[in-house]
């Protein structure tokens, strides 16, 4: 007895399907195998050149005259290229290329019969960081907020926080230089080697400051001050002796008035009255005010190193601790600390 043996039948356009994909796939690796030859082919084929101080075109022009291969470029970016100077002879069109390229911002590559000039991509480079950290402290230990921490010669910087510390990222590179600068302080220069932490003591600048006017709320260059002001240094207080602060400011300056006390006359208990600059004018109705009050109306008001302090402590103070006295006599005092 026979089997029937099953036979499967394909259509004839599947035949024919698959009889045309692999003929692409030959047509295709022939042609590749053919560029990859002709690329080759054309790199080495040898050319002579003899030029001096001409534009790089002229070049391209003589290697497409003796080879037929065209060039791709654009002439813009080319024309930053300085003059080319060449003489060989009987040399591969890739030696000529290499030589006029090298050490340039420019690549060749061959492509189908043509040459393809353009700028090199710029590779991105990692840079690598490094993180310091610290704090930044005075003599006796106490943190400084807001200290300037920059790297020297450039702008990248940061400050230390309300407790003194810092951080800040830098590239990694030879010969870094962290300033710290702080106001009253004096600016010191750290050297980064290999250390991560760098803590910091700064000290006081102790150096002589320019002459400035006390407000009580800013210090202000005297040149650039505008109002009305008299500053009386240690040195004019003491060539009067050991005299009272009060009687040695009203020798020095004319404006600052000590009135005669006749009701309480030599009485040693009692303060004078001092005017700057005149009286302030009140109306006659409040003459009964001006009878109550516990101190003259138009007598000044005495700040100590930012803090209100009374007539009586001025005239018991030692005149040698006092480093300086400024008068303001305009409305700039009474915008400061009223009238």
């Amino acid at each position: 007895m026979k089997k029937n043996k099953t036979s499967f039948v394909f259509p004839d356009f599947f035949k024919r399907e698959n009889s045309n994909l692999l003929c692409r796939r030959w047509l295709l690796a022939i042609v590749m195998c053919l560029g990859f030859s002709f690329g080759a082919f054309a790199q080495q084929q040898k050319v002579s050149i003899h030029v001096k101080d001409v534009d790089v075109s002229v070049v391209f022009r003589q290697i497409k005259e003796q080879t037929k291969l065209n060039f791709v470029y654009d002439p813009d970016q080319l024309a930053s290229m300085s003059s080319i100077t060449m003489d060989v002879k009987n040399v591969s069109v890739d030696s000529v290329l290499s030589k006029l390229f090298t050490g340039t911002s420019f690549e060749y590559r061959f492509e189908m019969g043509a040459i393809l000039i353009k700028r090199k991509e710029k590779q991105e480079q990692n840079v690598e960081m490094v993180t310091l950290t610290g704090s930044v402290k005075d003599k006796d230990g106490s943190s400084l907020p807001g200290v300037t921490v920059v790297l020297k010669g450039l702008s990248l910087g940061t400050v230390t926080d309300v407790d003194g510390n810092y951080k800040i990222s830098l590239p990694v590179q030879e010969g870094i230089t962290l300033v710290f600068s702080f106001v009253g302080m004096v600016t010191q220069e750290i050297k980064v080697t290999d250390q991560r932490v760098i803590n910091v003591v700064l000290e006081e600048d102790v150096e002589k400051l320019k002459e400035v006017v006390v407000t009580g709320i800013f210090n202000r260059a005297k040149e650039s001050y505008t109002g009305a002001v008299t500053t009386i240094t240690e040195k004019e207080l003491k060539k009067f002796g050991n005299r009272s602060i009060i009687t040695n400011i009203r020798n020095i300056d004319p404006s600052f008035n000590i009135l005669t006390d006749n009701f309480n006359g030599s009485d040693p208990n009692s303060t004078p009255q001092i005017q700057m600059r005149g009286t302030s004018s009140l109306p006659q109705n409040v003459d009964n005010l001006k009878n109550n009050v516990r101190t003259n109306l138009n007598q000044p008001l005495f700040i100590m190193d930012g803090f209100e302090i009374s007539l009586e402590r001025v005239l018991d103070m030692n005149p040698d601790r006092v480093e300086t006295i400024t008068l303001l006599k305009d409305a700039s005092a009474t915008a400061l600390y009223g009238s």
